[in-house]
């Protein structure tokens, strides 16, 4: 998965501790760079402010574009965003802190991924976080994409940059991941409104499917005036 977004080395990074914050544990603590994964998505968090060269890259979101007609089946999306906090914030940070919202519009299809832990630094310190979608069948050539991300309370975190990147079955030939795709996590427990999934509450959590109609009606209301400011 490393290797799928780009990052080749991490060894320099080895000593470097961040703030994870999680809705599980409802608290911060300072640990080392690792990887994160849930519903089939890859995360990192790490400090630095330029998005990876390889990406389309964009100070605004959302992002639209039309995915190429290629020979080679597209195994996924990486997602890159830089940000920082604006102010201290207690242990707990809220749950819409930064939401990455994947909407294939050929198909219908939605995807809104809530992330368990959360990566910062100290205030106004730029951090990127790196995610790999496996896609499975749901995306294909000629479909068209709009990739959007949001921040819950702008007070409290600046966006500054995003990057999407299509990844293709020839760049993944040397990953021997055995771990399913988000496809496999989409059916029924996620699904809040026809071909809409709300992917929050990872392996460290429990989210019942009642509590997800409830974050989804509150975070369509979030979205709503998010668009509007």
């Amino acid at each position: 998965m490393i290797n799928i977004l780009g990052l080749c080395n991490l060894g320099s990074l080895k000593d470097i501790k961040i703030n994870i914050t999680s809705s599980a544990w409802g608290e911060t603590k300072r640990l080392p760079i690792q990887g994160i994964h849930e519903h089939g998505i890859f995360n990192i968090f790490l400090p630095g402010n330029e998005i990876p060269s390889y990406m389309h890259k964009s100070k605004d979101s959302p992002i639209s574009f039309i995915l190429p007609i290629l020979p080679n089946k597209i195994k996924g999306l990486n997602v890159a965003t830089i940000y920082a906090f604006r102010k201290k914030l207690c242990d707990y940070i809220p749950l819409w802190h930064m939401i990455i919202q994947v909407n294939n519009n050929s198909k219908g299809l939605k995807w809104i991924y809530v992330p368990t832990f959360f990566g910062s630094l100290d205030v106004g310190k730029d951090m990127i976080w790196l995610s790999h979608w496996k896609s499975g069948n749901q995306l294909e050539g000629g479909d068209e994409v709009t990739v959007s991300i949001f921040v819950g309370s702008t007070d409290d975190i600046k966006f500054k940059e995003c990057g999407i990147h299509v990844v293709y079955e020839q760049e993944t030939t040397t990953d021997h991941s055995d771990v399913g795709g988000i496809s496999e996590y989409w059916q029924d427990y996620y699904e809040v409104m026809p071909r809409t999934y709300l992917l929050m509450g990872g392996p460290s959590s429990y989210i019942s499917r009642e509590a997800n109609w409830t974050y989804w009606e509150e975070y369509s209301e979030r979205s709503k005036q998010l668009n509007r400011e």
